[in-house]
């Protein structure tokens, strides 16, 4: 009962493969004393990196125009003592301004420790970006009164993050309209551009520009007047160059150069501006114009005296002035003569008149150049008779008159009027009469006449129109006519009763209809008609409904689409029908897709409609079903069971972009040929939405044993006397989790004790997992056979004595 109880110390406490440690081991157990031990003091082994969480936030910023962000992490799991951190970095997903923004994160680990660790962390983080505050100023510029509050203003900007496209667009107002300097103007600015959103403002709500008077001209001018003996002029004054609405007029005076009346004198004038709104302006106006100062314009009243007839126009006139100032010698000198020498009363008499004395020149004198007087007329007889006539739907009579007592040589008519009693034909009808003098003297006469005379009313012969309406198709000759007619009197009760039949049922524009009409209404009796036999009239092709459906088919990459129409409303028996074409809106299988559709229509009868039919339909476009292979490659073994695919596809329309994406996995990790591997294949491309795809479900495919390397080490023993050698094998290149390992035996070169011997050496492997691998190895290796220690026991015999210590001895060994 022996053991070894052992110690190891890795040569440092870092992650790593094949790592030195140094060793020791002593013995124990009941049988420990009857040995002594020599063993290896170095051996290796893996220390594997330990995986650790991270957690990487972003921390909120003040937009700065770019996407960088600022953030930090946080280890869980890390060992007390280690000096590990993880170093982070993240960006924005944009730089704009906004709350809850990803931002885009990554870390690594750093420090002293840190190649002992694997780390996984989070990729996304949210934080804020805060709108820039940034400062604007809005400055005013200074104007020439218009009349308005209206302020020019202009802003800039201060903060801006260099490249931004931010601008601050102002408004602005002056205080009020008139003309200041140093006036207040309220502004305000708002942000705009691409990038305003990332930016706040701050800027002055007032500022100051000045108003200038606005220069404007003045014309002066003087009023002529009529002599009155002083130099005052009366003036006024006109302004160019006015707001619109302000009140603003400019105060004149002027006097003549003396009293004197003339044209063109001299006035010197001087002017002022007045009114609520004057202080926005300034004035330059004339010093001088010119005026007259005209004679006294007075009035003068002619008058005429009346007449009996007496064939001339000689007539009487006086005449007398107003206005004439006192003491002054003025008269009125007057003439007159009738207009014509026929009588009348209030009839006008031309007058003239002339100023006369000794201050006629210092005045001049309007007067009316007409005067009335009367002249009286001559009783005379009159006789009036009426006219037979054509009905004309009114009472009018034609009359003639004649005169009796009229003075020789003067010209004068009787004009006569009449109406018969009623408007209807007839025969020896009373018409009531009436007339007035006329002729070149009628006014000189008055006249008494008969007041009914007797006369005949003829039948009006009229003319009739009959036109046919246009219809819409209906399969029937059938026309809808109307009659107009031509001569009838207005107000007249008189229609024309129409009949028609086209000459066949077809549509069609200036078709023949035969038409007739006859007279009615309540005064048909006063008229006879003739009228057109034959009119043209359109037969409209009759408007439609269709109906247009689209089939669904499989997916064929084209946008092709079989149609069917139906009709609503064609006339029954009429061979009609609507030929129709369509196209999906695109290639791409779906369901419910739109399909643009258009019909014709076609058939004996097609000529006598029109269609109106949908434009689009739906229908489904079915993905097509198309063929996958799928194939697994060979491997090396590596303990999974991960298989390589790739698919290839039979049937896909030519140019679509479709492709299987493929995976798999082996039945088992072991190594062999032919092994079965479970393959599965999913399609994609711009494409792959139009088809569905059956591939197989499983294929076949090597995993080749992986070639891995062993170490076979010799332990040295105390000589035994055989070339047994105790052996112990590594592996290098093993799958983590393989249940391998490599057994090995060894024989001493010969049985004799010696250090570092030659051991050969060989392994075969061995495990569940062995029939993965090939191993290559070394075939010797080296150890010690150290003498074995055996226990001598010496005794001596006993003699007698001989004078001397020489001693009999002999030996005898255990452990041999």
């Amino acid at each position: 009962t022996v053991a070894l109880d052992t110690t190891g110390a890795f040569s440092d406490k870092n992650a790593g493969t094949g790592k030195t440690v140094a060793v020791s081991g002593v013995l124990s157990g009941a049988d420990a004393g009857n040995y002594t031990v020599s063993h290896n003091t170095m051996t290796t082994a893996d220390i594997s990196a330990k995986a650790i969480n991270g957690t990487i936030s972003a921390s909120g910023k003040t937009y700065d125009g770019t996407t960088v962000a600022t953030t930090s992490g946080s280890l869980t799991g890390l060992v007390t003592g280690d000096t590990v951190a993880l170093d982070t970095t993240g960006a924005f997903s944009d730089k704009n301004a906004g709350t809850g923004k990803t931002v885009a994160v990554s870390g690594t680990l750093s420090g002293a420790d840190a190649g002992n660790y694997t780390v996984s962390s989070n990729t996304t983080a949210i934080a804020d970006i805060s709108a820039k505050a940034i400062s604007g100023t809005i400055t005013a510029t200074s104007k020439t009164y218009d009349g308005t509050t209206a302020a020019t203003t202009s802003g800039s900007l201060t903060g801006l993050i260099t490249g931004d496209t931010v601008a601050l667009d102002t408004s602005g107002a002056f205080s009020d309209k008139n003309a200041g300097t140093g006036k207040t103007v309220a502004v305000s600015g708002t942000l705009s551009g691409a990038d305003a959103g990332n930016y706040t403002v701050s800027s002055n709500t007032t500022t100051t520009a000045d108003i200038s008077a606005k220069s404007i001209s003045g014309t002066i001018s003087a009023t002529s007047k009529t002599y009155d003996g002083t130099t005052a002029a009366t003036t006024s004054g006109s302004l160019t160059g006015l707001i619109t609405g302000d009140t603003v007029a400019l105060d004149t005076t002027g006097t003549f150069s003396d009293k004197n009346a003339g044209t063109g004198k001299t006035v010197a004038v001087s002017g002022t501006l007045s009114g609520a709104d004057a202080g926005n302006y300034t004035v330059s106006h004339n010093a001088t114009t010119t005026a007259d100062i005209s004679a006294k314009a007075i009035n003068g009243t002619i008058s005429a005296s009346g007449k009996t007839y007496d064939g001339t126009t000689a007539a009487t006139t006086a005449g007398s002035l107003a206005g004439v100032v006192a003491g002054d010698a003025v008269a009125l000198d007057t003439t007159g003569a009738f207009n014509d020498k026929n009588a009348g009363t209030g009839k006008t008499v031309t007058v003239s008149g002339t100023l006369s004395g000794a201050d006629a020149g210092n005045y001049t004198v309007s007067h009316n150049t007409t005067a009335f007087a009367d002249i009286s007329a001559k009783a005379i007889n009159g006789t009036i008779s009426a006219s037979g006539k054509t009905y004309d739907g009114t009472t009018a009579a034609i009359t003639a008159g004649s005169l009796a007592g009229v003075v020789a040589g003067d010209s004068v008519a009787l004009n006569t009027t009449g109406a018969f009693n009623d408007k209807n034909a007839g025969t020896g009808k009373t018409v009531a009469v009436s007339g007035t003098l006329s002729g070149a003297d009628a006014g000189n006469y008055t006249v008494s006449s008969n007041t009914t005379a007797i006369a005949d009313i003829s039948a009006k012969a009229i003319s009739g129109t009959i036109i046919a309406d246009g219809k819409t198709y209906d399969g029937t000759t059938a026309a809808t006519t109307a009659g107009s007619l031509a001569g009838v009197v207005a107000g007249d009760a008189v229609a024309l009763t129409t009949a028609g039949t086209f000459s066949d049922k077809n549509a069609g524009t200036g078709k023949t209809v035969a038409v007739s009409g006859t007279l009615s209404g309540a005064d048909a009796g006063n008229y006879t008609v003739s009228s057109n036999t034959t009119a043209i009239a359109d037969i409209s092709a009759k408007a439609i409904n269709g109906t247009i459906s689209a089939s669904g088919k499989t997916y064929d990459g084209t946008t092709a689409a079989a149609t069917a129409g139906s009709l609503s409303g064609v006339v029954s028996g009429d061979a009609v029908a609507l030929n129709t074409t369509g196209a999906f809106n695109d290639k791409n299988a779906g369901t419910g897709k739109t399909v643009a559709v258009s019909g014709v229509l076609s058939g004996a009868d097609a000529g006598n409609y029109t269609v109106a039919s949908n434009t689009t339909t739906t229908a489904d476009i079915s993905a097509k079903a198309i063929s996958g292979t799928i194939s697994a490659s060979g491997k090396t073994y590596d303990g999974t069971t991960a298989a390589t695919t790739a698919g290839s596809l039979a049937g896909v329309v030519a140019g679509d972009t479709v492709a299987l994406d493929t995976s798999g996995a082996f039945s088992d990790k072991n190594a062999g040929t032919g092994k079965t591997v479970a393959v599965s294949g999913a399609l994609s491309g711009a494409d792959a939405g139009n088809y569905t795809v059956a591939s197989n479900t499983t294929t076949t495919a090597d995993i080749s044993a992986k070639a891995i390397n062993g170490t076979i080490s010799a332990s040295g023993k105390t000589y035994d006397g055989t070339t047994a050698a105790t052996t112990a094998g590594s592996l290098s290149g093993v799958v983590s989790g393989d249940a391998v390992a490599l057994n090995t035996t060894g024989a001493f070169s010969d049985k004799n004790a010696g250090t570092s011997k030659t051991v050969a050496v060989s392994g075969t492997l061995s495990g569940a997992d062995a029939g993965n691998y090939t191993v290559s190895h070394n075939t010797t290796a080296f150890a010690d056979i150290s003498a074995k220690a055996i226990n001598g026991t010496i005794s001596a015999s006993g003699k007698t004595y001989d004078g001397t210590t020489a001693a009999t001895t002999a030996g005898s060994l255990a452990g041999v």
